[in-house]
């Protein structure tokens, strides 16, 4: 990897570690507005968060959705080291990267757990939800092929009027996000709108 990816996924791993909700105001706003604009105007379905991590953007969900069924899917174990070395040549340097975290904790950790059902273990492999429909789906996978796997499925199953939040569009360590992203709004002609949020987020809405 090259050395300023490798200084730049510190810096990215330091702050998952140590960011405490209403550290970027500008992703958390957003999410707040759109959940009032699935709210007041009656948009069917569950919500889903695929990269959940610590549960800090989870909890944010959670609390705004105080009342929708909440999938949380994650390996809880970090990456997964196949598409690490598909997508960098080498799993060395992320050993460790977004591994402490801890299943039950998460779950504890949130405002409304009794409507959270945690999905441990690789995406898609965990997605048994065929029949669920979803009124807004938070996407944090990082990598190119989880992302990917995650639009293909949850854009289908997206609610007319809902939203799909995908994260790291603009961040340059994990670029294969923004590949995923532009190939998947290429190939089904969606529009992908920008949010001026820390590390890049888009909106996909239908």
């Amino acid at each position: 990897m090259p050395k300023w990816k490798a200084k730049n996924f510190q810096a990215v791993t330091m702050w998952h570690e140590n960011t405490q909700e209403g550290f970027d105001f500008i992703r958390i706003q957003t999410l707040y507005l759109l959940s009032q604009q699935i709210l007041s105007k009656n948009v069917n379905g569950a919500i889903a968060e695929c990269g959940v991590f610590k549960g800090e953007f989870a909890r944010i969900i959670n609390r705004f959705f105080k009342d929708r069924q909440f999938y949380l899917f994650d390996t809880f174990e970090g990456f997964s080291p196949s598409d690490i070395k598909c997508e960098f040549g080498s799993t060395d340097f992320f050993n460790k990267g977004f591994k402490n975290t801890n299943a039950n904790a998460v779950l504890e950790s949130m405002p409304y757990k009794e409507n959270c059902i945690i999905k441990q273990g690789y995406f898609p492999g965990t997605f048994d939800l065929d029949d669920e429909k979803f009124a807004f789906v938070s996407l944090d996978m990082d990598l190119y092929k989880p992302m990917k796997d995650a639009l293909e499925i949850f854009y289908p199953r997206l609610s007319q009027g809902g939203y799909i939040m995908a994260h790291d569009y603009h961040n340059k360590v994990f670029s294969g996000t923004k590949e995923a992203i532009d190939e998947f709004s290429k190939k089904h002609n969606v529009t992908i709108i920008p949010i001026a949020d820390l590390f890049g987020s888009v909106i996909i809405a239908k």
